[in-house]
């Protein structure tokens, strides 16, 4: 197995920004994710994405894992193309009542 790769470009976006055309516009078509390190703003990068015909993988931090600001404006784009990962750190499975029902649950399916 090979790990590893390089970063296409970084980029920052202004806080408020919801128009991400010319950004994008601008990127190249073949990439295998595009990290977003920020909150307000990933709904509307994604939907920019899937309009704009990219199916990668959209990762984020936990600033996105919000249902109000980030997975109900994001709507279905959010189960398109790869998807959306929300990263984010927790306690190991054990260390939570019922964390362990859940994963042993959750493996099974």
């Amino acid at each position: 197995m090979h790990y590893g790769g390089s970063i296409a470009d970084t980029f920052s976006i202004p806080e408020g920004e919801t128009d991400f055309s010319i950004l994008i516009s601008r990127w190249p078509k073949h990439f295998d994710l595009v990290f977003y390190g920020g909150t307000f703003e990933g709904a509307p990068l994604l939907k920019a994405l899937r309009k704009s015909g990219f199916s990668q993988l959209m990762a984020t931090g936990d600033g996105c894992w919000d249902i109000i600001n980030f997975l109900e404006p994001g709507g279905h784009f959010a189960e398109m193309g790869e998807g959306v990962l929300v990263l984010s750190a927790s306690a190991a499975a054990g260390d939570e009542p019922g964390s362990l029902t859940f994963r042993n649950k959750h493996n099974k399916k």
